[in-house]
């Protein structure tokens, strides 16, 4: 497995080793968030032909799109279709729906569909089938839906005639056409889930430009071109069949392993490229690196406020001050990856750098705080109030299964050890970390909210999941930011949006609730035979358009 200068075995950094490679990390190159790594190919005309292998990190846990995971959304977004997809700019645009409008109250949107759509197995994707996805993503069965929670707001859909699903809400949804460009919302063939049963999800079966072909457990999925795919968005670069006979994405879960698949032309795409790695393979001269922002929220320090001495805003705020972002993002990324100040990142509707004035690093200012709170230095530089030693734990997931949250949970070791803070570091299994987050019992975890909306957010702040859900990490309860997270959710003006998130953001700032650490990126290594590969406005591989150029 690859190393960096911090990835070894569980234990505490000491300060010299700390502040020695903070001193080598000071002068890294930096990039810009966003900014391109390498040019884009010159335009050619593609070519049919062979088979396109992605080399990817983890195995999907179900190739059904309601009860998928983050990795399995490759192959899905092949085999499968959804009614819109977004643009560049994150805007809803056509797919299997052609077109579609909204009621003027905002809680029913009609879409026509596309003609002559077909799944895999021949049925009709029409009207009836809408209602039957819509109807089963918001049951109780469907495991999957990160990215928008449609099950409190969707209703009913209605079967106007073959072409025209009509779709009501119970009240004002703005997250909406977002959540159905999501692949996750991807339609299925009713007849084949009819057949398959439990079993669908190991016999895919969808309206999209790859038919599924083979899924190897802890080995691959392939998919084989449908020669009857006539039906793409029209945003997209080509219409008709995909290029490739076929697209494999192979199991290479050590990322040392996955780039060397790629710098040896085993495979034509790697993904999740470590930070680290950026610089030097962007110098490679047969591979170029696509990068994006992810959208979503920044990756960040979640703190829960109700365990002491996180329940005093003193003591958090303190240890926001004590953070140093940009020291962290030299030591561990080599400064590839952007410090982050907000808590959504660049592109996401709501991020304003106007609140990054609320997130700095400010040691004097912690140790102020700290004084005032009753915290005093004791002998070994640890602060203590009334016999207890000023400590906070950060449960985190072992390094034998991601080395990344040891690293980031030793390098703010060091930084919280400046102002009187000891940082114990507690590794658990990943069962063992949800069990902790289950029961609210943990003081700070290191997290981050994918999604291209930043109702995102929700389940994040708003009281009503605390205690249902792992994700609701910080169990800060407070009247003003529920009523904004829920008007946020129903606003359908972007401006008014724009402005309630960014107040959304300064209410959880200004109470210390998160800590923000990085901007996440999506880094992607494509070979030089592979063109047309591109990263959609999620950060995710779109491979519709990809096609092989031969050596």
């Amino acid at each position: 497995m690859g190393t960096s200068p911090l990835d070894r075995g569980p234990g505490p950094l000491s300060r010299r080793r700390f502040l020695a490679l903070a001193a080598l990390a000071a002068g890294a190159p930096r990039r810009l968030a966003g900014q391109p790594l390498a040019a884009s190919p010159t335009a050619e005309t593609p070519r049919r032909g062979g088979e396109l292998i992605v080399a990817t990190w983890d195995e999907p846990i179900s190739l059904d799109p309601a009860n998928t995971a983050l990795a399995g959304l490759d192959p899905v977004r092949l085999i499968f279709d959804t009614l819109v997809v977004l643009g560049p700019d994150l805007t809803a645009r056509p797919a299997l729906a052609e077109s579609w409008s909204v009621s003027p109250d905002g809680t029913a949107y009609t879409f026509r569909l596309r003609r002559g759509v077909r799944f895999h197995d021949g049925t009709p994707l029409d009207a009836a089938a809408v209602r039957f996805n819509l109807d089963r993503a918001t049951g109780s069965e469907a495991k999957a839906n990160f990215t928008i929670s449609l099950a409190g707001v969707y209703r009913r859909t209605e079967v106007i005639d073959p072409l025209t699903a009509r779709v009501v809400l119970s009240r004002p949804y703005a997250p909406f056409l977002d959540g159905l460009a999501e692949g996750y919302h991807s339609l299925v063939s009713p007849a084949a889930l009819a057949r398959y049963g439990r079993d669908f999800d190991r016999h895919p079966v969808g309206s999209g430009p790859g038919v599924f072909q083979e899924l190897i457990s802890k080995g691959h999925v392939t998919v084989r071109r449908n020669p009857d795919y006539a039906w793409g968005p029209p945003s997209f670069r080509h219409q008709g069949p995909m290029h490739p006979d076929s697209v494999t994405f192979r199991l290479v879960p050590e990322s040392a392993t996955r780039l060397a698949t790629i710098e040896t032309d085993e495979v034509h795409v790697a993904e999740e490229i470590p930070p680290e790695e950026v610089g030097r393979l962007g110098q490679h001269p047969r591979l170029r690196i696509l990068s994006r922002v992810a959208p979503g929220t920044s990756a960040q320090l979640m703190l829960n406020t109700s365990r002491p001495p996180l329940d005093d805003s003193r003591v958090r705020q303190a240890l926001g001050y004590a953070v140093d972002q940009d020291q962290l993002s030299r030591i561990l990324f080599g400064g590839v990856l952007t410090a982050a100040r907000t808590l959504l990142a660049p592109g996401t509707l709501g991020h304003a750098e106007r609140l990054a004035a609320l997130s700095r690093t400010d040691r004097p200012r912690a140790r102020m705080l700290l004084e005032a709170a009753g915290w005093r230095p004791g002998p070994d530089g640890v602060r203590s109030r009334d016999g207890t030693r000023l400590e906070v734990t950060i449960h985190i997931v072992r390094a034998s299964v991601q080395s990344l949250p040891l690293k980031v949970a030793e390098v703010l070791q060091a930084q919280l050890r400046e102002v009187g803070i000891h940082l114990q570091i507690a590794q658990n299994d990943t069962a063992g970390l949800f069990a902790i987050l289950n029961q609210g019992s943990q003081q700070m975890v290191l997290g981050w909210r994918q999604g291209t909306d930043p109702d995102v957010l929700r389940p994040l702040f708003h009281s009503s999941f605390f205690g249902r859900s792992p994700v609701a990490r910080i169990r800060f309860k407070d009247e003003r930011l529920d009523d904004l997270i829920v008007r946020g959710s129903q606003e359908l003006d972007r401006r008014r949006r724009q402005s309630i998130y960014e107040e959304i953001q300064e209410i959880a700032m200004r109470n210390a609730l998160v800590v923000p650490l990085w901007y996440r990126h999506a880094f992607v290594a494509v070979s030089g035979t592979t063109r047309d590969v591109s990263l959609d406005g999620r950060g995710q591989l779109h491979l519709y358009d990809a096609w092989l150029a031969g050596s």
